[in-house]
C-alpha cells in the first residue's frame, strides 16, 4: 500500500486528471499505439473500436480524433449514453461536411437506426468510426484490453509530476494493482476511482 509521506493537496486520481483526453492513450504494453490514418479514412468506410466498459475506448477515440484533426480531417464526434437511442448528424459546431464521424456508444442505437446511419454516411462518402462493447460486424480498428503493465503505465503518467518517493510507491506496489485488476477486471476507470480513495486514505494517515 501507499506509505506515509508528505502528500501534496492535489490528488492525481481526481476525475479532472483521469477523464478521456486528460489521460493519453496507451496500449496494453504501456506504449502509445495508434493506427496509420491513411488506412482508416476512405469514403464510406466503417470501423469499430470494441472492448469492455472502462477499458479505454473513449480515451483511444480522443487520441484518434486529435490525430485526424491535426492531419486536417474534419471530424464530428458524437457520444451516446444508455437510453440515448437517437443521433443527429448535424453538428452545430461545424457547417462543414465531415470526413469522419465518430460515434462513441453506437450500440445504443437500434439495429435499424445503425443501418440507416451507415447508409447515410456511405452516400455522403464519410468514414464511420464507432465504439461498442460488442462486435458490430464492422472491421475492427482497435480492440481494447487491460494488462498489469498498462495499469502501471497509466498510474505512472498520473503521478509523474509528484516527488519521486511518491511516484515509486504508487507505481511499484504490485499487490495493490493486482488486487484492483482482480476486483474490477478491465475497468480501468473504476480502478482509478478506487485509487483516488486509496490516495486520500494514505494522505489522511500521513497527517495523523
Amino acid at each position: 500500500m501507499l506509505m506515509a509521506f508528505t502528500f501534496p493537496n492535489r490528488n492525481p486520481f481526481s476525475s479532472s486528471f483521469v477523464r478521456p483526453g486528460a489521460v493519453r492513450f496507451l496500449s496494453p504494453m504501456g506504449k502509445t499505439e495508434l493506427p496509420d490514418l491513411k488506412s482508416i479514412v476512405h469514403p464510406g468506410s466503417r470501423w469499430q473500436i470494441i472492448g469492455p466498459h472502462g477499458s479505454g475506448k473513449s480515451t483511444f477515440v480522443v487520441s484518434l480524433q486529435e490525430r485526424l484533426q491535426s492531419a486536417d480531417f474534419i471530424v464530428h464526434h458524437h457520444v451516446l449514453h444508455s437510453g440515448n437511442g437517437t443521433l443527429s448528424l448535424v453538428d452545430p459546431r461545424s457547417n462543414a461536411r465531415p470526413d469522419v464521424v465518430i460515434v462513441d456508444g453506437l450500440e445504443q442505437l437500434s439495429r435499424w437506426s445503425q443501418w440507416k446511419l451507415v447508409r447515410q454516411l456511405r452516400r455522403m462518402s464519410v468514414t464511420l468510426v464507432a465504439t461498442a462493447h460488442c462486435d458490430l460486424g464492422y472491421p475492427t480498428l482497435y480492440r481494447t484490453s487491460v494488462s498489469l503493465e498498462l495499469l502501471r503505465a497509466v498510474v505512472a503518467s498520473l503521478v509523474v509530476e509528484l516527488p519521486e518517493s511518491l511516484q515509486v510507491e504508487a507505481v511499484t506496489d504490485e499487490l495493490t494493482l493486482q488486487n484492483l485488476l482482480l476486483k474490477h477486471g478491465s475497468n480501468v476507470r473504476e480502478i482509478l476511482f478506487e485509487l483516488y480513495d486509496v490516495w486520500e486514505s494514505a494522505r489522511f494517515a500521513a497527517h495523523v
